[in-house]
């Protein structure tokens, strides 16, 4: 009887921690992405705007044209951007929640955890661009 007493205790607790995690996860994605309904749309252009900027800086500024430098500039931006990405989102997560952190009483190491939570998903539409890099295929030989 004390032993099943105490695994409902767990699982109560790990589904509220849970919990926390997805809603902390959403909160992140609101700020991040806003909340109305162009939201989507910024979410799944960011990547593309973001590997733009430096096609453009490369091909055109720096003038270093090569193989597929679309899709070189592309699978080197969609994982610098979830690691660069997760590691600010998970030292300013902190900072930005100190109203919660010091007036509520719950587990502080689960907000870092969240930030790369969000990221992860946000590399979602980054995959995407990979996506469409190869439906294209761009940087196959000919």
């Amino acid at each position: 009887m004390l032993e099943a007493d105490q695994a409902a205790r767990v699982t109560r607790h790990e589904a509220r921690r849970i919990d926390l995690l997805v809603a902390l996860s959403v909160s992140d994605l609101r700020a991040r992405y806003g909340r109305g309904s162009w939201k989507s749309l910024k979410w799944l252009l960011d990547p593309f705007f973001a590997t733009g900027v430096y096609l453009i800086l490369v091909t055109f500024v720096i003038d270093r044209p090569g193989e597929a430098p679309g899709l070189s500039i592309a699978c080197a931006t969609v994982p610098f951007q979830l690691v660069i990405a997760s590691a600010v989102n998970g030292l300013g997560s902190v900072q930005l929640r100190h109203s919660i952190v010091l007036n509520t009483r719950f587990d502080r190491t689960l907000i870092p955890l969240s930030g790369v939570i969000t990221e992860t998903i946000a590399f979602g539409s980054a995959l995407l661009l990979l996506a469409v890099a190869a439906c294209f295929g761009i940087g196959l030989p000919p």
